[in-house]
């Protein structure tokens, strides 16, 4: 069981995650551009590039090449991969009730 949370595999399912979550965000934003500033689409994105998914990124390939790791390396890439997988499906969930109450 250790070395399921020793292996690199969590950072690099963070990347995917979050990068697939960036790809809903930006679509949503395409829907409703007339709405919103795009300057702050930008910036929203930019920090969502720079802080999650290269941080994610980050944390892989010290898991993949670092030899002596600390703990707390470790569970910050858990920590990552919890928090991309709950930004993935609570935009999800965000996205379905409002397609729902459109249809309403």
């Amino acid at each position: 069981m250790a070395k399921t949370f020793y292996s690199s595999e969590f950072g690099m399912a963070a990347c995917i995650v979050f990068g697939q979550t960036l790809v809903k965000l930006i679509a949503e934003f395409i829907k409703i551009r007339d709405e919103l500033d795009s300057g702050a689409i930008s910036v929203l994105c930019s920090i969502v590039v720079l802080c999650l998914i290269f941080s994610s990124v980050i944390l892989t390939f010290v898991m993949i090449f670092g030899e002596k790791l600390p703990i707390w390396i470790i569970h910050s890439q858990i920590i990552m991969f919890g928090f991309s997988i709950v930004m993935h499906f609570v935009y999800f969930g965000v996205k379905q009730q409002r397609a729902a109450e459109q249809k309403a």
